[in-house]
């Protein structure tokens, strides 16, 4: 028996666990949501509808054979999606509400623990999808002010 499970399963087993109300918890591997996700954090998800979709909330969604946990940019009705790794210069393809297996809402790093539905948070996650921190962190450096801030916001 392999120790390996196909990604088909995985995908099978998140929509079981999602689909039953439940949350997910999985260590996040990527750079692309840094610093706000870091390699290494566990991240919790939770099942959304797509019409409880908001703009800036980070969206665990499965697109062309990848898990995604990216920020939601703009939506068109509850068709259509466009999301981005913060720490990315340029936007996902658009994705689709069926491939939304859900929301992040926790963020654990280091033994503390991040709630992304908190009032603060929800204000970070939409300031966040309207000024990318891409953006901020390589264009405007302040001496690397900016950076130290968000690392001091999220240790």
């Amino acid at each position: 028996m392999s120790g390996h499970v196909d990604d088909s399963d995985l995908m099978n087993l998140c929509q079981e666990i999602l689909g039953k109300g439940s949350c997910l918890r999985f260590r996040a591997l990527g750079g692309s949501m840094f610093p706000f996700i870091r390699p290494g954090d566990i991240i919790t998800a939770k099942p959304i509808t797509p019409e409880n979709l908001t703009i800036g909330q980070v969206l665990f969604y499965y697109k062309d054979g990848n898990f995604f946990a990216h920020r939601l940019k703009e939506k068109s009705g509850n068709s259509l999606m466009i999301t981005r790794g913060d720490n990315l210069p340029f936007n996902d393809n658009f994705i689709t509400p069926s491939e939304v297996l859900g929301k992040i809402v926790m963020i654990e790093r280091k033994g503390k623990k991040i709630d992304m539905e908190s009032g603060l948070m929800r204000l970070v996650n939409w300031t966040i999808a309207r000024i990318p921190i891409y953006w901020l962190i390589r264009s405007v450096s302040f001496g690397g002010r900016i950076k130290r801030a968000l690392q001091c916001t999220f240790p």
